[in-house]
């Protein structure tokens, strides 16, 4: 089956949109297929073109929805961190996904984020800010 493919320019770098044809293949089970799809364009494109430009593959809009899950799952954490004062992890996932979850929470002033761990799969945890202490 033939698919389409749109070609998004974005602002340091380029998003390709597939539609159509086996895209349950290319997306794989839990993305995993599209994951390594994504790695080996990433180091392809790395490798000739150093680390300006940022390619992005989506399929069906599986990154778009999993980008949308991630930033409600960022958005939870937070909350729940605030709520008890105490750390959350978000748990194990690769690098594009903490990026993602580290942006979502970025301007909220009552977190922080950090990834823990070694190797590919690290943990993201989200952490209470300390509150200023006042000086009298």
């Amino acid at each position: 089956p033939e698919a389409d493919i749109k070609v998004q320019p974005q602002n340091n770098g380029v998003r390709y949109n597939i539609e159509g044809g086996a895209s349950g293949i290319l997306i794989g089970k839990r993305g995993q297929t599209l994951e390594a799809i994504q790695v080996l364009v990433d180091k392809a494109v790395r490798r000739r073109n150093g680390h300006q430009i940022r390619v992005t593959i989506d399929v069906e809009g599986y990154l778009k929805n999993k980008e949308a899950n991630l930033v409600r799952t960022a958005e939870r954490v937070a909350k729940r961190v605030k709520s008890k004062n105490r750390p959350a992890s978000v748990g194990f996932m690769n690098a594009q996904d903490r990026r993602i979850i580290h942006l979502a929470l970025k301007d909220d002033q009552a977190v922080r984020t950090q990834s823990v761990g070694d190797g590919n799969y690290r943990k993201l945890m989200v952490y209470p800010k300390r509150r200023a202490s006042k000086h009298y």
